[in-house]
């Protein structure tokens, strides 16, 4: 099999694979736009760096760049050109390394995240405009929402509240940690100043939201795992489109040769240049 049939070969399933991995990137954008758009009513008291919104951007910015690099990949091979092609190769090798990284990273550290968050939680526990629980506030407001939606008070149970900084002497809880069954249609309001803490949420409120805000994480743990089995077969076979052009570029700069006779009759080697 000549050159050129190994190099249309290659082109072929580089084409396939590189429309898989564009289908990729697109669907990772998607993800980043949904994470983005949807209304996470208690995303505000997590990390920054642990936030919904932070692997959303996260999800956009790489979708955008792999889709690009696909682009580059799919020029490259068309028009047979070293250089893009080359190119294509350096960043798919900088995303493959940047995910491989990110893994890794993201699994010997989860049990800082936890524990990251776990701060976080208590910081807001502990801010004026929480605990003061006078005019409203969107950590006010995300406090309730999260207590009342996920049942749990504090962050590993309704005593934390009790040592808040701004109401050290006052052993009460936000209205949001008593239990509704107990009221039926009527109101909950001040039924947290009660002593009667059977009425409250026993479980605080640190696992579920942990879990909830970790299952934003798997989702780059998962498109990094099929990134990295993509890239991988993706950078084999532009190496074998790229040896193909070199193979076929140094064949066409090879001399030709030819004998032709001479007035004497003898029969001379003449080299021609192609």
């Amino acid at each position: 099999m000549g050159t050129s049939d190994v190099l249309n070969i290659n082109r072929r399933r580089f084409y396939f694979s590189n429309v898989v991995y564009f289908l990729m990137g697109a669907g990772f954008l998607a993800i980043g736009i949904h994470l983005y758009t949807e209304q996470h009513t208690y995303a505000a008291l997590a990390p920054s760096s642990y936030s919904a919104m932070s692997t959303a951007g996260l999800c956009v910015c790489a979708g955008c760049m792999i889709m690009i690099v696909a682009l580059i990949g799919y020029v490259g091979a068309s028009l047979a050109s070293k250089w893009l092609i080359s190119v294509y190769i350096l960043f798919v090798v900088i995303l493959f390394l940047v995910q491989v990284v990110t893994l890794v990273v993201g699994f010997l550290h989860l049990d800082l995240a936890r524990e990251r968050i776990r701060h976080s939680l208590y910081s807001t526990i502990n801010r004026t405009f929480v605990t003061d629980y006078g005019p409203e506030s969107s950590f006010r407001l995300t406090w309730d929402y999260m207590q009342e939606t996920l049942e749990c008070c504090g962050v590993e149970g309704y005593d934390d509240w009790y040592y808040a900084a701004r109401w050290p002497k006052n052993r009460f809880v936000p209205d949001s940690c008593c239990k509704a069954p107990f009221f039926g249609e009527t109101s909950r309001d001040n039924c947290g100043k009660t002593n009667i803490t059977k009425m409250f949420f026993e479980n605080g409120c640190y696992q579920p939201f942990t879990d909830w805000l970790l299952r934003h994480l798997s989702v780059i743990r998962v498109f990094s795992v099929c990134f990295i089995v993509s890239e991988s077969s993706l950078l084999f076979l532009s190496a074998k489109i790229l040896s193909c052009l070199r193979k076929l570029k140094k064949a066409s700069k090879a001399p030709s040769y030819r004998f032709t006779r001479t007035h004497r009759g003898d029969e001379k080697l003449i080299t021609e240049a192609t």
